[in-house]
């Protein structure tokens, strides 16, 4: 009889090839979710460098302000994480702005560009982490539904009021402020006054004012004639002493244990249930409890 010389592979070599198989995968399955995130962000990157484009684009051709937001929409993120996971990208993206409004890019959020007449400014803003203040009937109770001149309210749905400090994605602001926000145009039409063939308004100190996609508070009493503000920003018609944009900064009052020299104009300041706005021209400051002239009380009444 002739032996059979084919042998097959034993029960403890398979377990190795199979052993070796899972380390393989174990090894390559985060490479390939990384690599696949890193082209998410890619694209968002180039999405959002697309945009850019076309506000400058717009504010060569057009001048004034240019809202990316409002003319050509918020840019929809693909990435599945918060932040940017290459350092390089971040840097190559966000050089070329003046300021970014929101501390980075999350999963589920947009980005937009913004050139206020000065400088181009990058926005991000939503996200899986913020989802309980979009408008709706979750739990958080939706900041951002509505869409009155008040700034959005609270939104149509069930559940618990949305919580004050929460910032409110559309008009990046916390919720304290959603009963509090009026419609330049609205507010000058009904509380503005005739002197002769003039209409006129006045910047009341402490309200917060919105104008085409933009916030603005008032720092100080200026009047403005009807035929300035028709086709102007506010900022544009009144320069800096008598308005000012949020720059998306909210100090703590335990901030100010000593005097800052790094608080820029537009900069908030919580106080208990009290929010400040630094109005000032230079940058030190020892808070809004100092009463040194540099901070205006927001009117948060509805």
């Amino acid at each position: 009889m002739k032996k059979n010389k084919n042998k097959g592979f034993t029960l403890a070599e398979l377990l190795i090839v199979v052993a070796i198989i899972g380390v393989l995968v174990a090894i390559s399955i985060p490479i390939f979710t990384s690599q696949l995130e890193k082209a998410r962000e890619a694209t968002d990157a180039a999405n959002i460098r697309s945009q850019y484009a076309e506000v400058m684009s717009e504010a060569i051709t057009e001048g004034g302000n240019v809202s990316g937001k409002d003319q050509f929409g918020a840019v929809e993120l693909k990435q599945k994480k918060d932040q940017w996971q290459s350092s390089g990208l971040k840097e190559n993206l966000e050089g070329v702005y003046g300021q970014v409004v929101g501390d980075y890019p999350k999963a589920g959020g947009t980005a937009w560009v913004e050139y206020d007449g000065e400088k181009a400014i990058l926005h991000y803003e939503g996200g899986s982490s913020g989802s309980g203040n979009a408008g709706g009937g979750s739990t958080g109770g939706g900041s951002t539904g509505g869409g009155s001149d008040s700034g959005g309210g609270t939104g149509g749905g069930s559940g618990s009021l949305a919580n004050p400090d929460d910032i409110n994605t559309t008009t990046n602001l916390p919720n304290a402020f959603n009963f509090s926000i009026n419609d330049w145009e609205t507010v000058v039409s009904k509380d503005g006054f005739y002197s002769g063939s003039n209409h006129f308004y006045k910047i009341v100190p402490g309200m917060v004012y919105r104008y085409k996609g933009s916030i603005y508070f008032g720092t100080r009493t200026v009047q403005v004639e009807n035929d300035q503000y028709t086709n102007q920003t506010p900022d544009q018609v009144l320069d800096w002493y008598a308005t000012e944009k949020p720059t998306g900064k909210i100090w703590q009052q335990p901030d100010f244990n000593k005097q800052r020299t790094d608080v820029n104009r537009g900069d908030l300041c919580k106080v208990g249930d009290d929010y400040y706005v630094y109005n000032d021209g230079g940058n030190t400051t020892s808070g809004p409890l100092t009463n040194d002239g540099k901070w205006v009380k927001i009117n948060l009444n509805p």
